[in-house]
């Protein structure tokens, strides 16, 4: 069947022809957590919140700490689908010739708007990042979104992403009182 219907009547039937017409996004953040002055004051320990991301799906670099002299990051965490359970990724920094490690995750978009058949469910990647206070990590990633003429939302009316987009800012669901906005 068709993954993604088109507001000119045709329809994607594969995700890449749904890769191929759409928009990336790139996305270089540093992060950074800073000591709080008081040992009253509990720090947050979520440099970024937990969150899904609003694409289709998030490819990316695994993060690197500029203070650490190993380089490695174990900042990352999701939230096991079934447990709900807070995990922390592993990337594995021992790769033979020089390969690149690149992760793929799900996003809304995965969850929400495509039509796959019952037997294949997607689920968006809830994810935060937690630091330790004085560090600073460094990421990549790029966010592969649908195209701006998918219909998205069929019901009660018809939504494309490029309607959706426009109220829904920022391209994640946060779960935290600030916003983190991509551009």
């Amino acid at each position: 069947g068709n993954l993604l219907d088109r507001t000119d009547g045709q329809s994607f039937r594969t995700v890449t022809s749904i890769v191929n017409d759409a928009t990336n996004l790139e996305h270089f953040h540093a992060y950074s957590k800073v000591k709080s002055a008081s040992k009253d004051d509990p720090i947050n320990k979520y440099a970024l919140e937990w969150h899904t991301d609003g694409g289709l799906f998030l490819a990316f670099l695994p993060a690197k700490s500029c203070v650490r002299s190993h380089g490695r990051d174990g900042s990352f965490f999701i939230k096991h689908p079934h447990s709900n359970e807070d995990v922390k990724a592993i990337f594995s920094p021992n790769i033979p010739n020089k390969e690149v490690v690149v992760a793929i995750m799900l996003g809304a978009g995965s969850e929400h708007w495509l039509r796959t058949p019952e037997s294949l469910t997607f689920r968006a990647t809830r994810h935060a990042v937690k630091m330790d206070a004085d560090d600073v990590r460094v990421w990549y990633g790029m966010m592969h979104l649908v195209p701006a003429d998918a219909i998205i939302q069929t019901r009660p009316n018809p939504v494309t992403f490029a309607e959706w987009k426009k109220t829904s800012l920022p391209l994640h669901n946060d779960d935290s009182d600030h916003k983190h906005f991509t551009s």
